[in-house]
């Protein structure tokens, strides 16, 4: 899913809005709050979120449920624990209590039940449907299940202060080097580091403020007046 993108807050707030179903709303929410990959979201049942008559404090994907978890090299992974986000707590005692309503809650349901099959989780192809079309509705382009992962990446990146290897631990990646793709900066926001960069200071001379311009004001004809009279 290389050519999803994160959504900003704003197309989060749009998207969830724009979600018709409860089940819906609240898949979108677990994506952005645990940065679940799509088979991992479907793969929860009640049990995995719903503990003592309430939501739980954390929510754990099983090994065999992560990605690689089936395969030859299944015994290099963990379970994940993510911890649950008083959101979305909330959102799932919304969604959870009214299907219980009368009766025992049942453990072992999914999370995320489709109206094909008992007990039977919607299916990834459904999932993306629902998200990309949802986006699609506010003009969110190439947004889509996984645009949820990546979004969680962006948000633990930024409420870190920019800590890669936090990053890195919440996402379960084994290397670092594919933390840093979920995390490609984008040209304005590149453009916007170069600007900020400081300038020498001259001995005996104050630094001359420097207005940054924009992306799009950005010309190389002429030089700042910090410069001036320095060799080039």
């Amino acid at each position: 899913m290389a050519g999803m993108r994160p959504l900003t807050k704003e197309e989060q707030g749009l998207v969830l809005a724009g979600l018709d179903r409860m089940r819906d709303r609240v898949l979108f929410l677990t994506g952005l709050y645990t940065g679940f990959r799509i088979s991992e979201l479907l793969s929860l049942r009640v049990a995995d979120v719903w503990k003592n008559d309430e939501p739980g404090r954390a929510v754990t994907v099983s090994r065999r449920h992560l990605k690689g978890g089936a395969g030859p090299h299944a015994s290099r992974l963990q379970s994940r624990s993510i911890a649950l986000h008083p959101m979305l707590r909330a959102a799932i005692a919304t969604y959870l209590a009214p299907r219980f309503e009368g009766r025992p809650v049942d453990g072992l349901e999914v999370l995320f039940p489709s109206r094909k099959g008992r007990n039977q989780p919607i299916r990834p192809g459904q999932a993306w449907h629902v998200i990309k079309q949802a986006a699609g509705r506010v003009g969110a382009e190439r947004v889509a299940t996984h645009s949820l992962r990546k979004s969680f990446a962006r948000s633990v990146y930024e409420s870190t202060g920019h800590d890669l290897v936090v990053t890195q631990r919440a996402l379960g990646h084994r290397s670092i080097l594919t933390t840093a793709r979920y995390l490609d900066a984008s040209e304005p926001e590149v453009c916007a580091a170069v600007m900020a960069i400081e300038g020498p200071v001259l001995a005996g001379r104050a630094p001359t403020p420097v207005a940054t311009p924009t992306h799009a004001a950005i010309s190389f004809g002429s030089m700042p007046p910090a410069l001036n009279g320095l060799p080039i």
